[in-house]
């Protein structure tokens, strides 16, 4: 008896998987159209007929290291978004022991109200205080450079010239922005409390965004520099970065909407990743379910099993049938209430179909029939 137990419960385990698998495959719902990421940029410009030169763009993914870029190393106006890697020059000094933020002060203002001022209200007096603590405009943007992930003798001389970064190097700064929060966190969760009705916020209510913006009107030119940068919490957390200069009549919606494309991508990618790696343990389950399962079969003498057949039938197929009815009504369960939408008459007849497939497996399909 224990021996034909043995038998049935691996068959059990492998029906169970082998149900449980196409859940898996089926959860996140309908596949979306697959696009490729420089499409859906391409798309997005075309709608707002930016052209060539009127914005840079740069994108993230924090888990799976995906990393794209529109226009990549042009020199865009930076506007306050510089106020990012200076305060995390500042953070880097508090790390070495040299500062303390919350208690040595520069321009008569501690160290922390500084950089608050700073990201969150974009003061741009509290920017210049801290970057003359730094020693003066020039020694400041040697000390970004490696932040940029630029070397300072040997970045382009217009790194140098004004308030420019390019896309690559903005991505490069909020990479380690998030990858050391033991050294960054309180600079991002600064960032999450500026502006939470414009820019990438402006459209982006969804998922948790720490972003830094940036602006410059241009009379004489009757130009509009519109930026931003930040850190969208989706499923799997992505940096993004925008720059514009006179990007089309609406460089306020292109920004603004930017930022919900972006995490309608990485949301489809996320999915994408997460079925198949549910799919892929799925079968792995299935296939130690039918080792285990063939196992059984193996050690069980052909004789015995006949035995046993006989002398237990009816109480093993009880036993085997409450088994596979309670695991796979447990899916089911948990299934439907993991789906949103519960509903007890779809329940009772899932569990209705589940009971007669198991009759009919149990009596037709395992040999035992008659």
């Amino acid at each position: 008896m224990k021996r034909t137990a043995k038998f049935w419960i691996g068959a059990a385990l492998a029906l169970c998987f082998a149900l449980a698998a196409p859940k898996a495959l089926a959860a996140g719902g309908e596949e979306s159209e697959d696009l490729s990421w420089d499409q859906v940029i391409e798309d997005f410009l075309a709608e707002y007929e930016a052209e060539e030169g009127q914005i840079t763009i740069g994108y993230y993914n924090t888990v799976t290291g995906e990393e794209h870029y529109y226009d990549p190393d042009r020199y865009m106006i930076t506007g306050s978004m510089f106020k990012v890697p200076l305060s995390m020059a500042i953070a880097d000094r508090a790390a070495a022991g040299e500062i303390d933020l919350e208690k040595d002060t520069a321009g008569g203002f501690r160290y922390e109200t500084l950089i608050e001022g700073a990201i969150i209200d974009s003061n741009n007096e509290y920017a210049r205080i801290l970057w003359t603590d730094l020693g003066g405009y020039q020694p400041y943007r040697r000390l970004i450079a490696p932040i940029m992930g630029e070397d300072p003798d040997t970045v382009d001389e217009k790194f140098y010239e004004n308030n420019f970064f390019t896309a690559r190097q903005m991505i490069s700064c909020l990479k380690k922005l998030y990858g050391d929060p033991e050294r960054y966190q309180f600079i991002i969760d600064l960032m999450k409390q500026a502006e939470p009705k414009k820019y990438f916020r402006s459209h982006e209510d969804r998922y948790e965004v720490a972003h830094k913006y940036g602006w410059l009107a241009d009379d004489s030119q009757g130009l509009l520099y519109l930026n931003d940068c930040g850190i969208i919490y989706t499923g799997d957390p992505y940096l993004l970065v925008c720059f514009t200069a006179g990007a089309g009549e609406q460089p306020y919606a292109l920004v603004g909407n930017l930022c919900p494309l972006m995490s309608d991508y990485t949301q489809d990618q996320y999915k994408q990743r997460t079925e198949a790696e549910a799919a892929a343990e799925a079968e792995r389950l299935r296939n130690e379910a039918q080792k285990a399962f063939e196992e059984a079969g193996l050690r069980e003498p052909e004789g015995a099993q006949q035995e046993d057949a006989k002398e237990h039938k009816p109480l093993s197929r009880t036993l085997v049938l409450a088994l596979l009815f309670v695991l796979c009504a447990g899916l089911t369960v948990v299934a439907e209430v993991r789906s949103g939408s519960f509903d007890w008459k779809r329940l009772l007849l899932a569990v209705a179909c589940i009971l007669a497939g198991l009759f009919f497996w149990l009596n037709f399909m395992s040999g035992g029939g008659g």
